[in-house]
């Protein structure tokens, strides 16, 4: 037996091997990346206009950006915010973006202050309950 053989065709096994597994590397990649369309920025949420209470599922990237279009409401153009249900009286309602205080003014208020500061902007405009809660998409 020629070992010289052997251990040739052993190198060209290795060859071979190696050339498959940058094959199966590039494919993969190739699969993994560069085939697949990016997903689009942003969250799917359900919004609903302050106005006219139109509710629509759009992909919003954020809902305080006035120039996106996401942003205004199909029928009137008014600028819509996050379809919020309260528990205690069922009003489905809409939490539209406000001006927030500037960091110094924020810092200004005292702990308990912040906190009402924020439970204000989810308060239902019906009852006044703070029992409400983003309202999930609808089934399809």
């Amino acid at each position: 037996m020629n070992l010289g053989l052997i251990f040739s065709n052993w190198r060209n096994i290795k060859y071979l091997i190696t050339a498959i597994l940058a094959i199966v590397l590039v494919v993969t990649v190739y699969i993994q990346f560069l085939s697949v369309p990016r997903a689009e920025a942003g969250a799917l949420r359900l919004l609903q206009c302050p106005e006219c209470e139109h509710k629509a599922v759009k992909r919003v990237k954020d809902i305080n950006d006035t120039n996106e279009p996401a942003t205004h409401c199909e029928k009137c153009n008014k600028q819509v915010g996050y379809a919020y249900k309260c528990e205690d009286c069922d009003r489905e309602f809409s939490v539209v973006p406000v001006d927030r205080p500037s960091p110094e003014d924020l810092a200004k208020l005292k702990t308990m202050a912040k906190f009402q500061y924020s439970l204000q902007m989810y308060k239902c405009p019906n009852c006044g309950s703070i029992r409400t809660h983003p309202m999930s998409l609808p089934e399809e």
